[in-house]
């Protein structure tokens, strides 16, 4: 009788029913969503992240995805012909803008402070950098060339070196706890 009251509906949550849920949350822009479920599904693949509680692989994601939006979005502004190579953050930058983007309601909802973000974080960004070099999980990148998912297999924003910006400043975060 149980699973007759149930339409035998029976599964268990994954990241991307959390990401749903936080995308709505954070009112994130389609881009953003699409962006952290690209980074959900590829942390899936991943040895490191796929131990990870679903919720805490798609808080991951969201954050890293308006990381990454809004280090796109300041640099589509800035007036500077500076490289974004060449730019650098400190842990402490990268810190603040976390805290920004993952508020006071976001912790309630999830249950993770940004501490407890912040390897997960780090692992993903590790992930997305190797898979970009290594040019490997083909299959995935191909789901995301489509004008549907925002062509984000081959999006600019994860070549122009913030990944890689985000990596250096979260890998000092060791020696300033020192």
């Amino acid at each position: 009788h149980l699973f007759n009251a149930l339409h035998f509906n029976v599964t268990f949550p994954t990241s991307v029913t959390f990401l749903r849920r936080y995308s709505r949350v954070m009112s994130a822009n389609s881009v953003e969503h699409c962006l952290a479920k690209y980074f959900t599904e590829l942390a899936a693949l991943d040895i490191r992240l796929a131990v990870e509680l679903p919720s805490l692989r798609a808080a991951a994601a969201i954050v890293l995805a308006h990381l990454l939006g809004s280090m796109w979005e300041a640099e589509d502004q800035s007036s500077e012909n500076v490289d974004p190579n060449t730019r650098t953050e400190t842990f402490e930058d990268i810190y603040e803008r976390m805290e920004n983007i993952w508020s006071p309601s976001m912790v309630y909802l999830s249950g993770y402070p940004v501490e407890m973000i912040l390897p997960v974080l780090e692992n993903m960004v590790v992930a997305v950098i190797q898979q970009n070099q290594a040019l490997t999980f083909r299959a995935l990148r191909a789901k995301y060339v489509h004008r549907n998912q925002h062509f984000i297999g081959t999006h600019e924003m994860l070549r122009l070196g913030f990944l890689e910006r985000i990596a250096g400043s979260l890998s000092l975060r060791d020696k300033t706890d020192d």
